[in-house]
């Protein structure tokens, strides 16, 4: 089983804004992203979400973000490779303007034969 160390970093980040954050929850708000080439490839969520409708949350600057587990040997690691965690995080609640890239992905994180 493999660590996914990022994802520490990624709930750090976020709960180190000044301002209140949003999201919508329950939705399919994180991703996982393989790097093919030179670009980063959305493979999508790892999670299923059963007929509760998303309401927009606030991640107020204390708070941090849960990110439901993801086994190392889901599916999308059965190609070895880099990935990283992708969150839809905006600043605000009207959801119209993203949090900068950096800060909404977790470090990178090897997947190894």
């Amino acid at each position: 089983m493999a660590h996914i160390g990022g994802l520490t970093s990624l709930t750090q980040k976020v709960a180190a804004s000044t301002q209140n954050l949003y999201y919508l929850s329950p939705s399919f708000f994180a991703s996982v992203q393989k790097h093919v080439g030179n670009e980063w490839t959305d493979l999508g969520s790892w999670y299923d979400i059963i007929g509760i409708p998303p309401i927009i949350t606030t991640i107020s600057p204390s708070d941090t973000i849960p990110i439901i587990y993801i086994p190392s040997d889901f599916e999308f690691f059965k190609d070895f490779g880099e990935f990283r965690i992708h969150v839809e995080i905006y600043e605000d609640y009207g959801l119209n303007n993203l949090v900068p890239i950096e800060d909404r992905v977790s470090n990178t994180f090897m997947i190894n034969p």
